[in-house]
């Protein structure tokens, strides 16, 4: 199982960053890969996904707890993937947010096996772009949040 953690700060107080992200119907514009989310029922959902060319479906599930500013969601599918999203206050303002995300993923699911010598290559590389993809989601949470911010001095989710 491979953790991957990454934080950003964004210039939006927590309580509206969280209010933009806690809509899954919001991924898409902060995470390309997704193309479409359905709630299904509940906190179940079901996520177009394009991967290399590929479209992919995938059902899991998406919870958001407005209390804690926390978001957690997995995948029901082979892929043995999760992760969680908490929104904090800045240091020392109450006008910045933190935003961490943490993910959990089964790296022998993605490739289809338990791990060999010959995989391990594959293995960096996955882990190096799973980085990247996480890198540019939190940039594009900041942007995405800070635009709605000052676009509308009101935040509209």
């Amino acid at each position: 199982m491979t953790f991957i953690e990454r934080m950003i700060t964004v210039q939006a107080p927590p309580q509206q960053t969280f209010e933009y992200l806690r809509h899954f119907e919001n991924l898409p514009s902060y995470v390309p890969q997704i193309q479409k989310v359905t709630r299904m029922d509940g906190d179940r959902v079901k996520v177009a996904i394009e991967i290399a060319g590929r479209q992919l479906e995938s059902q899991g599930v998406f919870r958001a707890d407005s209390k804690t500013m926390r978001i957690e969601w997995h995948a029901d599918d082979r892929h043995k993937y999760s992760g969680l999203l908490q929104v904090r206050g800045g240091d020392a303002t109450p006008d910045i947010s933190d935003v961490m995300i943490h993910l959990n993923v089964d790296e022998s699911a993605m490739h289809g096996g338990p791990a060999h010598p010959q995989m391990e290559s594959k293995r960096t590389a996955f882990t190096e772009a799973m980085l990247d993809e996480l890198q540019k989601a939190l940039e594009l949470i900041r942007r995405v949040v800070e635009e709605r911010v000052g676009e509308h001095h009101k935040f509209v989710p």
